[in-house]
């Protein structure tokens, strides 16, 4: 039996009975060298978490035939290994040990309440990540990788327009050395305790061209060469796609990638992968992605038929380039049950592709066209767009 126990920094005190009686029988001990420094000895064998982490599901599934504590700090299930060792061994051979979380215990110092603020992550992971997060009035508590990350952050907040953000920084929760300092974004952070929870009051400063999940990011958001989804129609377009927790997006012809990055960006854990045959635009949609929060989109250089040769099924597919009676009819096909999907045509050819799958497989068919403010020769004038007409389905379990 694997007993995966949550540590607060406080150490075995503050292990509720049950989980100190299971790290006292614990024939094998596995925990990081922080945490096996805070655990008297009890006659068990100690490993260190493997690194990389991933290998950690293999250490434990060779060891199975003894008792096994696995420490991790606070919540297991909470941004921790928890999560890798809860869908690697069945119930029968796991139980989990709770502990109050850092999260928690930062909110609780605020005194922020749990239901009204957004918790994420950027250790191991780009600090662009919170930006679809960014919002004025908004409160994050983040994990973040070292002592240095806090100082980064502020220079992405200040960057981001949001350099009047209170930032504090609360270390070794919970524990005898816990500690705290706080200062504005534009003021810059020096080095803090690795060992912290970095807590943001968003505040606006300057012009915020990324802020915010909700789709319709403006173009100039993106680094493009002309050919890119419009502001209004990729938002129309995402409404029929309908972003969702943990599901993937084929972007099939994604150009600079603009509707993929903004399909990630607008649901936790969303992924897309991303096919075009030029390299240049496909250059373009990565810095977008960095740059943007979408570290999850993956590109590939390719003919946008070649995907439906790639395996797994898609829960939405966008079709931005290189549409055909062929591709929709593969797409459609490989699409989960439930699956959305939606293409956009400008040329009459292409339009007449859309309005044969209308036939064929059902959905809505909508021209969109906007209308500019602007100025047409030294006067006021409403400056027209070309329409697109866009095609959208969804895949009910009849179909």
């Amino acid at each position: 039996m694997i007993h995966v126990i949550g540590m607060g920094d406080d150490g075995p005190e503050g292990l509720v009975p049950l989980a100190r009686k299971c790290l006292e029988e614990a024939q094998l001990l596995v925990a990081s060298q922080r945490l096996h420094e805070r655990i008297p000895s009890t006659g068990a064998t100690r490993l260190e978490w493997p690194a990389p982490i991933s290998e950690a599901v293999a250490l434990l599934a060779s060891r199975t035939e003894c008792r096994i504590a696995a420490v991790v700090s606070g919540d297991p299930l909470w941004y921790s290994l928890g999560n890798r060792i809860a869908r690697a061994f069945p119930t029968g051979e796991r139980c989990f040990h709770p502990q109050v979380s850092s999260f928690q215990l930062a909110a609780c110092r605020l005194g922020w309440a749990m239901s009204e603020i957004t918790c994420a992550t950027v250790h191991g992971r780009p600090i662009t990540r919170i930006s679809p997060l960014l919002g004025n009035g908004q409160r994050l508590l983040l994990l973040t990788a070292n002592g240095d990350a806090p100082g980064e952050i502020a220079r992405f907040l200040t960057d981001s327009g949001f350099g009047a953000t209170r930032m504090s920084v609360l270390s070794h929760l919970g524990g005898p050395d816990e500690a705290r300092c706080a200062a504005i974004a534009s003021e810059g952070y020096g080095r803090v305790p690795d060992l912290h929870v970095l807590a943001l009051e968003l505040r606006v400063s300057g012009r915020t061209p990324a802020a915010g999940r909700a789709p319709g990011l403006p173009d100039t958001a993106f680094e493009h060469d002309g050919q890119i989804t419009k502001r209004n129609v990729r938002a129309a377009t995402l409404a029929r796609l309908r972003p969702m927790p943990g599901a993937t997006l084929w972007d099939l012809g994604c150009g600079c990638g603009s509707i993929a990055i903004e399909w990630i960006r607008s649901a936790n854990a969303a992924r897309a992968i991303g096919i075009d045959r030029s390299s240049s635009r496909l250059g373009l949609a990565r810095q977008n992605a960095d740059r943007l929060g979408a570290d999850t989109l993956s590109l590939v250089e390719g003919d946008v038929l070649d995907a439906l040769a790639w395996s797994g099924a898609p829960d939405a597919v966008f079709i931005g380039g290189g549409l055909s009676r062929d591709l929709i009819g593969g797409a459609w096909t490989r699409l989960q049950t439930g699956g959305r999907m939606a293409a956009n045509a400008v040329t009459w050819e292409s339009q007449q592709i859309l309005h044969d799958a209308l036939q064929r497989l059902g959905g809505t068919l909508v021209r969109h066209s906007v209308d500019t403010f602007g100025q047409l020769g030294g006067r006021d004038a409403w400056l027209p767009s070309i329409p697109v007409v866009q095609w959208s389905v969804e895949k009910f379990p009849e179909s």
